[in-house]
């Protein structure tokens, strides 16, 4: 269980800001991240990954190599000869789109089955079972060694948020790249919802503000190229799932009807662009 004692962004003392039904929500007097104090331990096992597919894992796939094929499009630009760590890879759906893109690709994560899973997809990458900081300690990963780093919805899970950044620059080649997706905490579907906004689950528990981002970038010498509205390219029957397996009460009643009606409809599959509350962060290393 995470305790919650001073936000590890800027040291500033934090106080209770609201509930959820995961816990209570901490808020930085300074920076204004948010920080769940979740009341159980997350299990990143199989069956976390199982909760996620669906009806067939093909489902699940299908929306995850679409919404990748479009971050790397649109954020990365080529990737040919490049070489790329995907940070949280689980079981490498983003691996594989790189590779096809021509990128040299490596991953982490700190699910094993996960990653014996993404081995099997690519047996030419370097993937690595635990966490960043292990990895880099047992010599896996070298300093200065990767072009472009990803992490899409990883960094809401970490609650040495400023260590794992560290970490990232320190294997991040000058002048390369960072893409991040995470939870947008200042977004409106957050100022609506207050503590039954749809991100607050057992498993997120930091909430980064971008004040907080731009302390970061000082103190690691990294900058903050862009930060923008993130949308993903979902299925109704995925919204249905994620409702029904990750939240409580009236949200996962609404997941039942949402598979259920999509199901009837016959649009379960269709493929559409939404808000998730999400925020894409870029940010690029300093030259010495």
């Amino acid at each position: 269980m995470q305790k919650v004692r001073g936000c590890p962004i800027c040291e500033r003392e934090i106080a209770l800001a609201q509930r959820s039904a995961h816990g209570p929500i901490f808020m930085c007097r300074g920076c204004g991240s948010k920080f769940l104090e979740a009341r159980q331990e997350i299990a990143y096992d199989r069956d976390y990954y199982h909760s996620w597919f669906g009806e067939t894992q093909q489902d699940i796939e299908r929306i995850k190599r679409v919404n990748f094929q479009d971050l790397l499009a649109r954020h990365v630009g080529s990737l040919k000869g490049k070489k790329l760590l995907d940070v949280g890879c689980a079981t490498g759906f983003l691996l594989k789109e790189a590779q096809e893109l021509g990128a040299e690709v490596s991953g982490v994560d700190v699910n094993e089955w996960a990653v014996t899973q993404a081995r099997e997809k690519l047996p030419g990458a370097r993937i690595f079972a635990g966490t960043l900081a292990e990895a880099i300690r047992g010599g896996f990963f070298a300093p200065a060694s990767f072009d472009v780093i990803v992490g899409t919805d990883v960094i809401e899970h970490v609650t040495d948020v400023k260590a794992l950044f560290r970490e990232m620059v320190q294997i991040m080649l000058p002048g390369g790249q960072g893409i991040f997706t995470l939870p947008d905490v200042e977004s409106l579907s957050s100022r609506l919802m207050g503590g039954y906004w749809f991100q607050y689950k057992l498993e997120h528990v930091t909430f980064l503000t971008r004040s907080a981002l731009a302390l970061l970038a000082d103190e690691l010498d990294f900058t903050v190229e862009r930060i923008t509205p993130h949308k993903k390219k979902l299925t109704l029957e995925f919204i249905g799932n994620v409702l029904q397996y990750h939240n409580r009460g009236v949200l996962h009643l609404l997941g039942c009807w949402v598979g259920k009606l999509a199901r009837l409809l016959r649009v379960s599959k269709v493929v559409f662009s939404i808000g998730t509350g999400e925020m894409l962060v870029q940010i690029k290393k300093l030259n010495p």
